[in-house]
């Protein structure tokens, strides 16, 4: 996740992590050519969302994604039948073992790429790239007085893959 901040340049090395958005903005920014995405496995996956529920003794083929119990949707890597008890999530990357399925975490269950909160400024978006597997592309959040003046966000040329919250 990447905090920016209201310096003129922000420089985000986003790391991957449990968060349930990759970037959250609070103040004013301007991000120009950008691109927000989570490529953190390393199977591309054949479903779209809404992701359906893990299940057991079920067969899955590699690219599919189910949810599992804990909220976390992970990928099928290794085509097999699903155990009898939900696997535990582990860290992106790592093996997920689950009979003779082998899985890799995709993200949060929901998951947005960009989070406006109540503290957030004037914010301009130009040529941003928000695809990935989010279930929010955009997530305005916040009803509390803003302590940044008026929030505004303006967006230019940009790509969504899927719905903005408001």
């Amino acid at each position: 996740m990447c905090r920016a901040s209201t310096t003129t340049s922000t420089t985000c090395n986003i790391s991957l992590g449990y968060d349930a958005t990759t970037l959250i903005t609070m103040g004013a920014n301007w991000y120009r050519r950008s691109k927000i995405d989570q490529g953190a496995t390393t199977v591309t996956p054949t479903d779209n969302r809404p992701y359906a529920n893990w299940a057991a003794t079920t067969a899955y083929t590699p690219g599919k994604v189910r949810v599992l119990p804990s909220g976390y949707a992970v990928c099928c890597k290794t085509g097999g039948t699903s155990g009898s008890v939900a696997p535990s999530v582990k860290n992106y990357g790592v093996a997920i073992t689950d009979g003779s399925c082998t899985w890799e975490l995709l993200c949060a269950n929901t998951y947005s790429a960009l989070w406006l909160g109540q503290s957030s400024g004037e914010n301009h978006f130009d040529q941003f790239d928000l695809s990935g597997p989010y279930s929010n592309s955009i997530l305005f959040q916040g009803n509390a007085p803003l302590s940044n003046g008026p929030s505004i966000a303006v967006f230019d040329d940009c790509v969504l893959s899927s719905s903005v919250e408001v």
